[in-house]
């Protein structure tokens, strides 16, 4: 049972937000744009992510 209404509860949620967001479309809202500061510190590399490391570390390659 708890499994079942963990699952009804995110697809109301999602079915929620997928109104809000359509909703905010048809009023012509504003697109967000993407901060100037980077939020990860994941890069993508080619066909693979990096972490990059403050400082001088060199950044690790995660396949």
């Amino acid at each position: 049972p708890g499994w079942y209404r963990h699952i009804t509860l995110a697809m109301l949620a999602h079915a929620f937000l997928a109104a809000m967001a359509s909703a905010a479309i048809e009023r012509g809202a504003a697109e967000m744009t993407q901060p100037t500061w980077p939020r990860s510190p994941w890069r993508r590399s080619g066909a693979c992510w990096q972490l990059s490391a403050p400082g001088p570390r060199a950044a690790v390659p995660a396949h």
